[in-house]
């Protein structure tokens, strides 16, 4: 095999698991590690890939902006399900919990409202309004600054607010999962919204479907080590899974739901 024709299938392998070994890339190639290497040393300088400790992982993808709201529901629509069936398992038996803000929040909403009793404290008009529909369920909702689309709401006012309340259990937005950068986020306003939150939860969960790995977001959150688990879908890949759990992140792959 020519080395450009090896490097060309190196890469698509780092694409289509995300990160892969030296040894299972050898494996693959039928050639020596030492020659995966200097490949993996080429193709790092070329950009191709980036070059990691004992193999290599596909660049990781740098986002600014998101889409709208609307555009957004119909992004990993079954996937969102996924995450909010199993969202709603982690607070089945909590009194008080905060639901951020997004199309994944506005899901798991949908699947809390008919079942859930307690109270939910959330900084998405959108998110309030699924709620308000249960008699159940007492929503809490900041005042502040309301950002259209996503319609959520922010500012020293819902900081100070949020400040005050001590949640049983976190549901986190995300915009990205990285493990280097950790969460990440579009809005900075929004930020600081979700770190007053998390300092004075008992438990953190990150909602993120499985486009969302290996996506850096314009503002860190938080890192990795700082949530309990990430809440994702089927679609994580089981390279993606195993570096999670080698840097001790756990994992929660949701149920499939019709």
């Amino acid at each position: 095999m020519l080395a450009a024709t090896r490097r060309a299938r190196i890469v698509d392998l780092v694409r289509s698991h995300r990160s892969i070994s030296n040894d299972a890339l050898a494996s693959e190639l039928d050639v020596s590690v030492e020659t995966v290497r200097r490949d993996l040393d080429h193709l790092h300088r070329q950009g191709a890939l980036q070059r990691v400790r004992g193999g290599a992982v596909r660049r990781r993808t740098a986002v600014s902006t998101e889409p709208s709201f609307p555009a957004r529901q119909d992004l990993a629509a079954a996937e969102k399900n996924v995450i909010a069936h199993a969202a709603a398992a982690l607070v089945a038996e909590s009194r008080t919990v905060f639901l951020d803000i997004g199309t994944t929040a506005a899901a798991v909403a949908t699947v809390l409202a008919p079942e859930f009793r307690g109270t939910v404290v959330t900084p998405s008009m959108r998110v309030a309004e699924i709620l308000s529909e249960s008699a159940a369920i007492e929503v809490l909702v900041p005042g502040g600054r309301v950002r259209g689309g996503d319609m959520s709401i922010s500012g020293p006012t819902a900081r100070a607010f949020l400040a005050d309340i001590n949640p049983d259990v976190t549901l986190l937005g995300t915009g990205g999962v990285d493990l280097e950068a950790g969460i990440t986020d579009f809005e900075l306003a929004e930020v600081d919204i979700k770190r007053v939150v998390m300092a004075n939860s008992a438990h953190t969960y990150a909602l993120a479907d499985s486009s969302k790995v290996a996506v850096r977001a314009p503002y860190r959150v938080c890192d990795l080590s700082e949530v309990d688990a990430v809440v994702t879908d089927l679609g994580i890949s089981e390279s993606d899974r195993d570096a999670f759990d080698s840097h001790g992140i756990d994992v929660i792959v949701g149920p499939i739901h019709s």
